[in-house]
């Protein structure tokens, strides 16, 4: 089934990103390093929400699976948040939001002492509150196994 290239693939940014995460974006002010990992940071949320396109594509996914995706992805709140935000990246800008209020991923720095400054990525709703972009990214995948699996498929 070839939406599980896709799904594997997801996984691999998600481990890129953790790697960057944890050796260098947010503790080091190298710009290289930054940007590495902000462009590694959109690359996932891309690639994340395509999966649905690929489940839907793919004739050898399960039926119930493929026809019921649009509505299970309803019910979801870091894949929505991965739309919203791969479109964005992708549009400039958002003409349809999935999440009440007007969604933007913002990069706050942080000053952490001399010589240290904390990068760090939140997706931040309308209301003001934000989660990291971290945890949406975790968060999607484990969205998207459980609906694989709850589907019949086990992986």
């Amino acid at each position: 089934m070839k939406y599980l290239e896709q799904l594997n693939r997801v996984r691999r940014f998600l481990k890129r990103v953790e790697t960057l995460h944890r050796t260098s974006a947010p503790w080091r002010s190298d710009e290289n390093k930054r940007l590495e990992y902000e462009d590694m940071l959109w690359a996932f949320f891309q690639n994340c929400w395509h999966l649905k396109d690929w489940i839907k594509n793919d004739l050898d996914a399960p039926n119930e699976l493929r026809h019921g995706l649009e509505k299970a992805l309803e019910s979801g709140s870091y894949i929505p948040l991965c739309a919203d935000l791969a479109n964005r990246n992708k549009h400039l800008s958002l003409r349809i939001n999935r999440r009440n209020g007007k969604l933007q991923a913002r990069f706050t720095i942080t000053v952490g002492g001399p010589l240290r400054i904390l990068h760090r990525y939140q997706v931040i709703y309308g209301d003001g509150d934000s989660l990291g972009a971290l945890d949406v990214a975790r968060g999607a995948v484990e969205e998207w196994e459980k609906l694989i699996n709850s589907h019949g498929r086990s992986i």
